[in-house]
């Protein structure tokens, strides 16, 4: 601790004197006294000299969700789902969106995003989910494409999001398996990631083009498979938390759904998943 003097003769909001207490980031003491390395990321740290309620987080929330619409987020996107408690897409510069906005079917709930944050994201319960077939008359015959999003869930056996035909076969389906691993299943291929995955937050891209399909979860590229040759069409539908094949409905949460009509490279997959949603302004 130590005392600090403006020397301005400004009281300032603590007074002349400031008491300081050194925070030191990347190490801590262990109850044996030896030092240890933090190892992972740290962001928006804030001190405050009193404590804080309920209510005055939220109003941290809040301030974030003000900067978040400010930035031109997904500005190159075809669309961007925040999924801040509606299904409204917020690509293009400003937010303002290409009128790919979605619909809630049976009452999804607004929910905590994985910053703590509440109605920032979208809970499923089953047997509802988000139709936005507008996106696919804005894809009319794009055939390389990056799809992301950010996954919470203990079930197996549902799909996250999916594209299919006018006769409700599945054309490009994210899903997950049986075996609680992230799947990518086309007309033609199978692609499943290693992850056993656990209830918690998980970052999943997948990027397909002609040659090659692509899947990333938490910006680890993991196998890929030949490329699909399967174009978007405007009659196809679009649907997250479910499909129209096997109606396999999500449980969970799903937040940040980002759709560009192109192949993103493995540091731009980083950038989505390390970067907060201010940070998708930087996508080139």
């Amino acid at each position: 601790n130590t005392d600090i003097d403006p020397g301005d003769g400004d009281s300032g909001l603590f007074g002349d004197q400031i008491d300081v207490q050194v925070v030191t980031f990347g190490a801590r003491v262990t109850q044996t006294g030896t030092d240890a390395e933090f190892d992972g990321y740290v962001d928006d740290y804030a001190v405050y000299d009193r404590t804080t309620d309920w209510g005055q987080h939220f109003d941290i929330c809040k301030a974030r969700e003000f900067f978040n619409n400010r930035a031109n987020v997904g500005r190159e996107a075809v669309a961007y789902y925040p999924l801040n408690g509606n299904a409204d897409d917020k690509s293009a510069p400003h937010q303002l969106g290409r009128g790919n906005d979605g619909t809630m079917i049976n009452n999804p709930t607004p929910a905590k995003d994985r910053f703590g944050c509440g109605n920032q994201t979208i809970k499923f319960k089953g047997g509802q989910w988000i139709s936005a077939n507008y996106l696919t008359t804005s894809l009319d015959g794009v055939q390389d494409l990056t799809i992301s999003a950010w996954v919470k869930t203990a079930q197996k056996g549902a799909t996250i999001l999916s594209f299919d035909d006018k006769n409700q076969k599945n054309k490009l389906r994210l899903y997950i398996n049986n075996d609680k691993k992230i799947c990518i299943n086309t007309t033609t291929d199978l692609l499943c990631d290693l992850t056993e995955i656990e209830n918690k937050w998980y970052h999943i891209a997948m990027t397909l083009n002609s040659t090659d399909t692509y899947l990333y979860v938490n910006a680890t590229q993991g196998n890929n498979t030949t490329g699909w040759n399967n174009p978007i069409t405007y009659t196809d539908t679009f649907s997250i938390a479910t499909d129209m094949k096997s109606h396999k409905y999500f449980t969970g949460k799903i937040d940040d759904v980002v759709i560009f009509n192109r192949v993103l490279n493995a540091t731009e997959i980083k950038n989505l998943y390390y970067g907060r949603r201010i940070d998708f302004e930087y996508i080139p």
